[in-house]
């Protein structure tokens, strides 16, 4: 996949609310970071020249790890990480695909389930405010 130009990650980046992205542990340029880190790959969906959904992460041996997965605020709701998701995973072929989620994210983790995630494992305490992360694999 070609690299996005730095104003389209700009302006997803900036679709999102700073407060949220805290929760996860994330910030707009800790975003911007991995976007631009050769060894995180991303796969996209858009809808003209905006990014509605992407998916980062890290192949090593076998496990292709997620590491952030969001759909655009403005655009949630209409099944475009569902698509995503469902295709990223089907394409994995024997690699594993590992993500974590936080425990208080039920629309999250009824998409996981859904598409095939299976819990794996909990990682107590994980995210800054205290709440548990949920490991799944693929």
């Amino acid at each position: 996949m070609s690299p996005l130009s730095p104003a389209v990650l700009q302006k997803w980046v900036q679709g999102f609310d700073a407060q949220e992205l805290l929760r996860i542990d994330w910030t707009p340029a800790s975003l911007l970071e991995a976007l631009q880190n050769k060894e995180v790959l991303y796969s996209l969906t858009s809808q003209g020249e905006l990014a509605a959904a992407i998916i980062f992460h890290h192949v090593d041996i076998n496990i292709d790890e997620i590491l952030f997965l969001a759909t655009s605020p403005a655009l949630r709701g209409q099944g475009l990480m569902w698509d995503l998701l469902h295709d990223f995973a089907a394409k994995t072929g024997e690699t594993q695909i590992w993500l974590e989620c936080r425990e208080d994210n039920a629309p999250a983790i009824q998409l996981y389930k859904k598409i095939g995630f299976k819990e794996a494992g909990r990682r107590l305490s994980y995210y800054k405010d205290g709440t548990t992360a949920i490991l799944f694999n693929f």
